[in-house]
């Protein structure tokens, strides 16, 4: 952590109110890059799942799995914005603890954070897209029938 928040630049120290800027505004980048990534996720989703269930066959077997590890990758790269933007909160708890100023209630427990919950949603999506394309895969063996032409 900086020093009294005075970060050397090539031009000189920064002044605290410069610093909480720059790191209010970088945090609101990365946040709304994490949201913007959310919605392309849940975009893939929507057309995995109707690739799969309008084509049967190897079709939606193929949709099925290859859109599960674009899911996958995306999630991947929504954990890893989360990561960048909440690297600059103990500054932000810093300048917010010396004004008296609580942003946030503490959950009551770590089940009740947003990241948790949104992680669960995530796993349960690529979960269900695995459960279908193993119905489809047995469809294609001939040992079930989904019912649904």
């Amino acid at each position: 952590m900086p020093d009294q928040f005075e970060v050397k630049k090539a031009c000189g120290p920064i002044s605290e109110s410069e610093f909480y800027r720059f790191i209010g505004a970088y945090y609101l980048h990365q946040d709304t890059l994490s949201w913007s990534r959310t919605q392309n996720l849940f975009a893939v989703e929507a057309g995995v799942l109707v690739a799969a269930f309008t084509r049967h066959g190897w079709l939606a077997l193929l949709a099925l799995l290859l859109g599960s590890g674009l899911v996958f990758l995306i999630w991947r790269l929504i954990q890893r914005d989360w990561q960048i933007r909440d690297q600059y909160n103990p500054y932000f708890d810093e300048f917010h603890k010396a004004w008296g100023v609580t942003l946030g209630v503490p959950p009551k427990n770590r089940w009740y954070r947003g990241h948790h919950i949104v992680k669960i949603i995530y796993c349960s999506m690529i979960a269900l897209n695995l459960c279908f394309a193993f119905c489809f895969a047995l469809e294609l063996a001939g040992c079930f029938k989904f019912g649904l032409n």
